[in-house]
C-alpha cells in the first residue's frame, strides 16, 4: 500500500484508523491478536496464562530499574554539571560511557561475583549463562519473561518462543507509541509544529 500525500499530511480519521486496525488484526490473525496463543509444546499450559504469570516480576523489575537508574542518572548528572572538569566529573562521564557500552550479561556476572561471591550478601543461582541480554534475568534467577524465553530456547518449545517474542515485540511497539504520544502531549513545541 503506497502512502498518499493526504495520509502523510493529515491526522488519520476514524474510518482510516479502523481500516488500519482491521488490517493489523487480519495480518496477525484475530485469535492470536486477542491473546489466544495456543499451548506450550513442553507442558501443554496455555501460552497466555504463562505470559500473565511472568508479567508481574518483569514489570516489577522494570519499575525498580527505572527508579534506580533515574535516581543515579539525575544525581550523577547534577554532580557532573556542578563540579565541572574535576575528578568527580570525569568519573561520572566515564561511568556513563561504560554503563552504555558494557554488555548487560557481563555486568550481571561481575555484580554476582562482587555481591554473592566476595561480599556474600546474596545467594548465587549456581548457573551462569553467557549470551544475550535476556540471559541476565536467568543469571539472577529472576522468574520473569527473560527466564521463561530462555527456558523455551533450551527446551526447543517453539510455541513459547513465538508467543513470548511476539508479545514482547508488541509491548515494545506499544510502549514506544505511548512515549511518542506523550511527547506531543507534554511538549508544546511539538503540538504547535503539528498544527
Amino acid at each position: 500500500m503506497a502512502a498518499t500525500p493526504g495520509l502523510l499530511d493529515h491526522e488519520l480519521d476514524g474510518e482510516a484508523t479502523a481500516r488500519l486496525f482491521g488490517q493489523l488484526v487480519d495480518l496477525l490473525g484475530a485469535p492470536y491478536f486477542v491473546g489466544d496463543r495456543g499451548l506450550a509444546m513442553s507442558s501443554g499450559v496455555p501460552i497466555r496464562r504463562m505470559i500473565f504469570e511472568r508479567m508481574p516480576p518483569t514489570i516489577e523489575l522494570a519499575i525498580v530499574s527505572l527508579i534506580v537508574s533515574t535516581g543515579i542518572g539525575v544525581l550523577s548528572g547534577v554532580a557532573s554539571v556542578t563540579i565541572r572538569n574535576r575528578a568527580i566529573d570525569y568519573c561520572v562521564r566515564t561511568a556513563s560511557i561504560l554503563g552504555q557500552s558494557l554488555p548487560l550479561f557481563w555486568v550481571g556476572i561481575m555484580l554476582i561475583i562482587l555481591f554473592s561471591v566476595n561480599l556474600r550478601w546474596t545467594p548465587t543461582s549456581g548457573r551462569i549463562y553467557a549470551g544475550v541480554a535476556v540471559i541476565t534475568k536467568r543469571v539472577f534467577s529472576y522468574p520473569g519473561m527473560g527466564a521463561w524465553l530462555l527456558n523455551g530456547i533450551l527446551e526447543r518449545d517453539y510455541s513459547v518462543l513465538q508467543g513470548g517474542i511476539i508479545f514482547v515485540a508488541l509491548a515494545y511497539v506499544l510502549m514506544n507509541m505511548l512515549v511518542d504520544i506523550l511527547y506531543h502531549v507534554i511538549d508544546p513545541r511539538l503540538r504547535d509544529a503539528s498544527d
